[in-house]
């Protein structure tokens, strides 16, 4: 795009074993990897992403935090319980928490390979204060 600026800085790892077929394991990982583009910075730092597949069947741990000026702060995120599920289809196991500015935070827990509940704190105070029922296709934007 003419105009645009974008400078990647950082360190990402990977890895990949197949010695186990048919169960296949990758990792992505690094310290911090910061991306800046016309005077907009983000940053995702100590993060660590394991993907393991076997036969039709995956599942999926993660954690991190992203730092952006979009966000005016830090958001860190966990899969408290990896997301599982089978191929090609939206998870039907796991639970990610993901917490920002004032320990707010949302518990996105899988219902089904369909259905996902997101609890969200937005004071802190560790209380729920809205419980939203959606579907995996609505938060990917799909539907």
């Amino acid at each position: 795009i003419e105009g645009v600026t974008e400078v990647a800085n950082g360190d990402i790892g990977s890895l990949a074993d197949t010695r186990q077929a048919p169960t296949l394991t990758s990792s992505v990982f690094g310290d911090l990897f910061q991306v800046v583009s016309n005077g907009q910075t983000e940053s995702l730092s100590d993060f660590r992403t394991d993907l393991v597949e076997n036969g039709n069947t995956w599942t999926n741990d993660s954690f991190g935090t992203i730092n952006s000026t979009e966000l005016a702060g830090s958001v860190d995120y966990t899969t408290t319980t990896p997301f599982s599920g089978v191929l090609g289809e939206y998870p039907n196991a796991g639970v990610l928490v993901v917490t920002g500015a004032n320990n707010a935070s949302l518990t996105l827990t899988t219902i089904d390979n369909v259905s996902v509940q997101i609890e969200a704190d937005y004071d802190g105070n560790g209380s729920i204060d809205e419980t939203i029922m959606t579907t995996w296709a609505e938060l990917e934007g799909g539907v």
